[in-house]
């Protein structure tokens, strides 16, 4: 089979240059550039892509884009690690291999052609809210983080009431930019399981799939929820915010 992988694991590399030595053709690539221009000149069977790689979303989104033009489907399959942030558009994905590779599962799958369906947020086991990453953001400075959280706490309401009144407004382009600022907020507090959520709502809502965004609506809601109450919890001196 013709194989390419975008991932720079070296892990990874090992266990796909063992399937070479099982007659399997693998293409390495280094960039999106490279993958589009392997797409184009070559048939391929599988694209392998690491959830933890810097570019694999914007990988995946112009794979996708080159498969509407080109009315050619390839499936992509996502490489899932959990102890890195996935960079991944999870539903954007036809499938799912965990880390750290089997050579032996791996070879299952090009025979059977059986994939697992990419996981949900949840399934990634992303923490709702990581106090230690968030303390290394601010380089353990716990006033500058008390400061970045009451800015949190006054912002993302008003995002997810802009956010909720875009969709139904059927406005995707408001959409794409709330999510954003979601998104980065979140991720400034280590917030990881919103700013995943989040991630996946200005993906879609940028790709103006409103049907996509609105399902997606509850499990953002729900995880902005979660949030507060554990900030609540955590930070007792600042629960006026989490009303």
């Amino acid at each position: 089979m013709n194989l390419l992988v975008y991932d720079m694991d070296p892990a990874t590399i090992q266990c796909f240059q063992a399937l070479y030595e099982k007659d399997h053709e693998i293409l390495f690539c280094r960039s999106v550039k490279e993958i589009l221009s392997s797409c184009q000149s070559r048939s391929l069977d599988y694209i392998f892509i690491g959830n933890t790689l810097k570019g694999a979303g914007d990988a995946v989104a112009a794979i996708q884009d080159l498969h509407k033009k080109t009315q050619e489907k390839v499936p992509i399959i996502g490489l899932m690690s959990i102890t890195g942030e996935n960079l991944l558009d999870l539903q954007q994905i036809d499938g799912s291999f965990p880390k750290p590779l089997v050579l032996e599962k791996l070879l299952e799958l090009l025979k059977t052609g059986k994939i697992d369906p990419a996981p949900v947020i949840e399934d990634l086991q992303l923490p709702i809210f990581n106090q230690n990453s968030a303390m290394k953001i601010c380089d353990g400075d716990r006033k500058l983080f008390r400061e970045i959280l009451i800015v949190f706490l006054k912002d993302s309401p008003k995002y997810m009431d802009s956010l909720k009144k875009a969709l139904a407004d059927g406005d995707t382009q408001i959409c794409q930019r709330q999510a954003h600022a979601l998104k980065g907020a979140a991720a400034n507090i280590a917030a990881l399981r919103l700013k995943e959520s989040a991630f996946r709502m200005e993906r879609v809502s940028k790709a103006n799939d409103l049907d996509k965004a609105r399902k997606l609506w509850n499990s953002l809601e729900k995880n902005f929820n979660d949030l507060n109450q554990d900030l609540a919890e955590i930070f007792p001196t600042l629960s006026s915010g989490f009303q």
